[in-house]
């Protein structure tokens, strides 16, 4: 098993509401996904995170192995709701590991 981690941070110029909101339409989007992408055992997304954090957002994933990621990632329900990522995210960074 494969466990994809995601650290997201939003814009800076984004009103703590707006982060809020988005943090929410994305934790949504992504756990939706459970049950319905080949190979993506589990997902969750958390935005409440400690002050000792320097990320706005975590999401972790396992999947059966790095095939199940890429359809995960280029999945058409995870799609649908890119652009609520794509207008709140600044910036990713992702990292994989064998469990």
């Amino acid at each position: 098993m494969i466990r994809h981690v995601k650290l997201l941070d939003f814009h800076k110029d984004m009103s703590d509401s707006d982060k809020r909101i988005a943090a929410y339409k994305i934790k949504q989007g992504v756990e939706n996904l459970n049950d319905k992408v080949p190979g993506l055992i589990s997902v969750e997304a958390e935005d409440i995170l400690l002050p000792s954090s320097n990320s706005d957002m975590i999401i972790v994933g396992k999947f059966e192995d790095e095939a199940a990621i890429k359809a995960y990632e280029n999945s058409p329900l995870r799609l649908n709701f890119s652009s609520v990522w794509n207008k709140a995210v600044a910036s990713v960074k992702t990292a994989n590991f064998v469990e």
